[in-house]
Parts: C-alpha cells; sequence; structure tokens
C-alpha cells in the first residue's frame, strides 16, 4: 500500500475541500496504474503541516513509501507512480506555482506487515 505524504504546504492558504479533492485525484489516478495491483482503498495520501519550508519559498516535497517491491513493480512503473503525483500537483490550481519533486522509495516484503 503506498502512502504518500505531502509537505511545504501552508493550511492557512488552503481550503480543505479543495485537498479532499485532491486526494481523490490522486488516490484514484496511483491506483489506476494496472502493473501496481492496487484499489484506491489502498492508497493513503497526508498532507503534513508539521513541515515548516522557509518564507516566501513555494515549494512541495513529496515522499511515496510503503510500496512493497514486487517482479511487475519495475523501474518503469515505479518512474509512473512519481510523475502521475507531480503532475497531478503541479496541474492543481493550488499548486501551479510551486516547486514540485517527488521521491519515491519501495519496500522488501520482509520488512513489511499489515492487517488485512
Amino acid at each position: 500500500m503506498p502512502i504518500i505524504e505531502i509537505s511545504g504546504w501552508s493550511p492557512l492558504i488552503i481550503d480543505r475541500t479543495q485537498l479532499d479533492k485532491l486526494m481523490l485525484e490522486i488516490t484514484e489516478q496511483v491506483a489506476s496504474i494496472s502493473e501496481l495491483g492496487i484499489t484506491p482503498d489502498q492508497v493513503s495520501v497526508m498532507f503534513n503541516t508539521g513541515c515548516l519550508i522557509q518564507t516566501g519559498r513555494k515549494e512541495l516535497l513529496v515522499k511515496v513509501f510503503g510500496l512493497v517491491e514486487k517482479p511487475e513493480r519495475t523501474e518503469a512503473v515505479c518512474q509512473r507512480v512519481v510523475e502521475t503525483v507531480g503532475k497531478n500537483l503541479k496541474a492543481h490550481t493550488l499548486f501551479k506555482d510551486y516547486l514540485v519533486e517527488v521521491f519515491l522509495t519501495t519496500a522488501h516484503p520482509s520488512n513489511t506487515w499489515s492487517s488485512q
């Protein structure tokens, strides 16, 4: 299950309704990458308010993690994931003027556990 954590935005300038819509769009687009073999319910998107960026900087730092390594999840598939997330954020009117950087870290199956 990929976890997408987005830092560098200000909760003072963004409406919760817009965030909910954006989270749903990202969730659905990532889940639509067929090689991942996941449903939207298996994608978590979190906007982290605990990370402050230097005053005046418009920068989103995005970490994608928790995606378990599998043979079908090739480097090209991982690249599609980061591009999907980054392009979706960059296209949103709230973040069109932001620098968006997305980093993905996969997890070895022996280092994960889920209650499902």
